[in-house]
């Protein structure tokens, strides 16, 4: 969360139940956010093992 979101976060927070709408929604959008990110990880993880295996068979000689 930017601290420009966590600032209007505690804003809503302050202003109360009326505001529960708009913080469900910036929460839901700092979730999507948090999961594209786990998945560009994920995928250089994945191209990481990819090229550790390459690598291994060709020290190796396999």
């Amino acid at each position: 969360m930017t601290i420009d979101d966590l600032k209007q976060y505690l804003i809503w927070w302050y202003e109360g139940d009326e505001t529960n709408q708009d913080r469900l929604d910036l929460l839901k959008k700092q979730k999507e956010n948090a999961l594209n990110e786990m998945k560009q990880i994920q995928e250089g993880i994945d191209m990481l093992d990819y090229k550790i295996d390459v690598y291994t068979k060709r020290v190796l000689g396999n």
